[in-house]
Formats: structure tokens, C-alpha cells, sequence
């Protein structure tokens, strides 16, 4: 065999010999976030984790923190890592978070029910 490169393949360092070209794997961004998230939401401040998508990157992991701190003032193993498994990971500050499951007009409502004080709800 001669040492040119052949469609598919990729010459090696062995001289005549090719290996398959192999198309580079998209980690999967969800997976990372589920084996990562119980130790994430552990973390000083944070109150949520998600996987999003990042315009020509693919996926990231974003996890939300009520206030951003300076990593000089958090303790040891209490900062957000750049990333996790090569999935990028991106701090975003949400404040406090609340549930709102019931409103004034009691249980929470389905989407697209008035409550009380909405223009267009009979008094």
C-alpha cells in the first residue's frame, strides 16, 4: 500500500496504514446533568439546573443561583465548575425563587384562567 490518504481514512503513524475517519461524539448534555445535579443543587445558592442550548456549540448546562458570589469568598468545593464531562457549564442569577402553586383565588389555576384583578374576569 502507498502512504497516501485514501476518502474516510486518516493516515497514522504507522507508515502504509489507515484508520477510519470517526466523526467526533456529541456528549450528551441531559445524561451529564442528571449524574451531576444532586452535587450542583447541593452548592451555596443554587436553586436550579438545566440543560439549554448554546448556538453553535450544541447543549449547556446552566445552573441558576439566587446571587452570584466572588469565588474569592466561597469556601472550598463550593464554586460552579467551567465545565462538567466537556459539557460547558454557565452561572445564571435568578434572586429568590418562590413556588406558586396557589394564588388569591386559591388553587393554581390551569394556563389561561383569569384570577382576581384580571381585565375581562366577571366580579
Amino acid at each position: 500500500m502507498s502512504g497516501r490518504d485514501f476518502p474516510g481514512r486518516r493516515a497514522s503513524a504507522v507508515p502504509g496504514h489507515h484508520e477510519p475517519v470517526r466523526e467526533p461524539t456529541t456528549v450528551d448534555a441531559e445524561a451529564v446533568r442528571r449524574r451531576h445535579e444532586t452535587a450542583l443543587m447541593s452548592l451555596a445558592n443554587v436553586n436550579g439546573v438545566a440543560v439549554v442550548p448554546e448556538p453553535g456549540r450544541g447543549q449547556a448546562i446552566v445552573v441558576y443561583v439566587t446571587h452570584k458570589v466572588p469565588l474569592t469568598e466561597l469556601e472550598e468545593g463550593q464554586a460552579v465548575p467551567d465545565q462538567l464531562e466537556g459539557v460547558p457549564v454557565h452561572v445564571v442569577e435568578l434572586g429568590s425563587v418562590t413556588a406558586q402553586t396557589d394564588g388569591p383565588g386559591g388553587p393554581a389555576s390551569p394556563p389561561g384562567t383569569a384570577m382576581p384583578g384580571d381585565p375581562g374576569r366577571p366580579p
